[in-house]
């Protein structure tokens, strides 16, 4: 029903034939989501799915990373090919390079045992060597690249729930359970 948003049983909802697992959902203004469960529920009048969704900057965990023993320049737009922001992007091509910080662009780094996937590499070890913030613009598939201590000021704000917060739901999942042998 168009009013209540009530699916009838007796009649299917044309977009449930499309909602699936590793389908993209695009929430306009806001980016593009890859689903990562749906679960089709029903309290015996209305049936509907539950759905949860990663946004698609996880699919850079696909990626791997492995790139030789050396020194490397962050980012060269005339040369990108050597630079680090380059060889992840030539892994990554539904992804290219938004804005760059000019400090963080001309820094030069050594790495050894470059073997991970590409979103650890860039929230992690090429956070912290090249002292920047991976920006994922998941509405246009761009990396903005921001120097960590010019462009991201300190505030006085704190989130609390006297404040802003109303709930919060913490979840444990085994998928993200990594054990070594």
């Amino acid at each position: 029903d168009k009013d209540t948003g009530i699916i009838d049983l007796d009649r299917e909802c044309e977009c449930y034939k499309y909602i699936n697992v590793y389908r993209q959902i695009h929430v306009e203004n806001l980016g593009y989501f890859i689903i990562d469960s749906c679960d089709e529920n029903s309290d015996g009048i209305n049936p509907y799915y539950e759905v949860t969704a990663n946004s698609c900057e996880i699919e850079l965990n696909n990626a791997g990373l492995n790139i030789a023993d050396g020194t490397y320049q962050f980012y060269d737009s005339s040369s990108p090919s050597n630079t680090i922001l380059g060889k992840i992007l030539n892994l990554c091509p539904a992804w290219k390079v938004g804005t760059v910080s000019s400090t963080v662009a001309s820094r030069y780094r050594t790495f050894t045992d470059l073997n991970q996937n590409v979103y650890s590499f860039m929230s992690g070890d090429m956070g912290n060597a090249f002292e920047c913030i991976a920006d994922f613009d998941i509405e246009n598939r761009t990396i903005n690249i921001l120097d960590a201590e010019i462009e991201i000021p300190n505030t006085d704000i704190l989130l609390t729930f006297d404040n802003v917060i109303k709930n919060v739901k913490v979840s444990k999942s085994s998928d993200n359970v990594v054990t070594a042998l």
